[in-house]
């Protein structure tokens, strides 16, 4: 108790003025936001995951240049051979939590991007991409290459935008392990295992792994929010059951246990 109200105190004596706020180190306090000129970026290789292609750009402060603050998520202006292209952009969660972060000498930051070039069908051949981070300050990386249209397809997916992050949101995995059971199996209440189908994981990107003999499953994902569903021809004849969502921590074991309902 006595804790608590120590810690109650000191917030309130230090206000919403960063300045004063003693749970904010005097670097950050002191950082003002990066403007032109004070970052360069890095750029690395695309990769894919299901039926999105993922661009992780690093910033990084430019040399002689003090810490200076970004806030939350960058700009982003799509090219097309050099020229802005009218491709959406829509700002996601899923890749970072949104926050302000110091750039430090030995701390960049990194911006994440995922895109469905293979079924953006308006031809963009998107050969960098402006990550707008001030008013005075622009910084252009490599894009996705040529976008692709499948077969009939007519989709024009938007290209997510992440958060300034200090780590890379998709290189924290967690193991997901658990049981799919029936309802009403050979004794009152007992249940049964599942002894074939499918669990899948839709998130940022699907995942799944086949059911085992004893309804047993094992996965690893990236950390982040999922909705699970199951099939199997033991329930309802395949159709997919809805089984809510579930948080994948990193670094850790999940346990996910699916009990299909009766009816």
């Amino acid at each position: 108790m006595v804790a608590l109200v120590v810690v109650v105190a000191l917030r309130g004596e230090g206000g919403d003025d960063p300045a004063r706020d003693p749970f904010v180190s005097p670097v950050a306090r002191a950082a003002p936001d990066c403007g032109g000129g004070d970052l360069v970026a890095d750029d690395e290789e695309p990769a894919v995951a299901g039926e999105t292609t993922y661009l992780t750009a690093t910033l990084r402060l430019a040399p002689g240049v003090e810490p200076c603050t970004v806030r939350r998520f960058p700009g982003v202006v799509v090219l097309d051979q050099g020229v802005p292209a009218d491709v959406a952009t829509v700002l996601d969660e899923r890749l970072g939590e949104p926050q302000e972060l110091v750039v430090l000498p030995d701390q960049p930051v990194l911006v994440t991007l995922g895109w469905s070039v293979g079924r953006y069908c308006e031809g963009v051949d998107n050969d960098g991409i402006i990550l707008r981070v001030a008013a005075d300050l622009e910084l252009e990386v490599p894009g996705f290459g040529p976008t692709s249209c499948p077969a009939g397809g007519a989709a024009t997916p938007p290209v997510r935008v992440g958060p300034y992050t200090y780590v890379d949101p998709r290189s924290t995995n967690g193991t997901v392990v658990g049981v799919v059971v029936l309802v009403g199996g050979p004794g009152l209440g007992t249940g049964e295992f599942v002894t074939r189908g499918r669990l899948e994981l839709d998130g940022p990107d699907d995942y799944g792994a086949a059911v085992g003999p004893d309804g047993d499953f094992e996965l690893e994902v990236p950390a982040g929010v999922y909705q699970v569903r199951v099939s199997t021809p033991q329930w309802h004849a395949g159709r997919p059951y809805d089984g809510g969502t579930l948080s994948v921590a990193a670094g850790e074991l999940n346990q996910l246990n699916v009990i299909l309902p009766a009816h």
